[in-house]
């Protein structure tokens, strides 16, 4: 199983999420659906509304930080969320990945490098086409998500 954080398509960062306002009933759907629990500083980002949401930025963060944990993706995209939805952090910001990165115990010097590869950018807009496979419907083609894609084998 491999996991990507990718929503179907690559998109430029969203509109402020003022521009968005079924995000807060979202949100509070999931939770009584869930029994999630949003942070304080994630809830003031939506209650503030000028936030931009960047799908393409998480992917990067994502694939900079599986580069050297792959076998630790579940717990890495599982810090990523919580980084965001409870404590506010964004995506789209280095310091976020630093912190993951130490919290792993990884290179953080490389996945703050690797945040600016090319490479790393390309295997992010890989992870977006396997997602889009997987989901032709396009159920997840506004959110970011992690989606898990089993690997099978083909004959080449």
């Amino acid at each position: 199983m491999n996991l990507r954080y990718a929503a179907a398509r690559p998109a430029t960062p969203s509109p402020p999420l003022a521009a968005m306002p079924y995000v807060a009933e979202a949100n509070r759907r999931i939770a009584e659906l869930t029994g999630a629990r949003f942070g304080r500083s994630y809830l003031d980002l939506v209650a503030d509304g000028r936030f931009e949401m960047d799908s393409t930025a998480a992917a990067i963060g994502f694939a900079a930080l599986r580069a050297q944990a792959p076998g630790s993706a579940l717990p890495l995209a599982e810090t990523m969320q919580e980084a965001f939805y409870r404590a506010g952090d964004s995506l789209s910001d280095p310091a976020t990945y630093l912190r993951i990165a130490e919290q792993h115990e990884l290179d953080a010097d490389r996945v703050i490098s690797d945040l600016a590869d090319p490479r790393t950018r390309a295997v992010a807009l890989r992870d977006f086409g396997r997602a889009a496979e997987v989901d032709r419907d396009g159920g997840a083609s506004h959110w970011p998500a992690p989606t898990a894609l089993r690997t099978v084998s083909r004959p080449t």
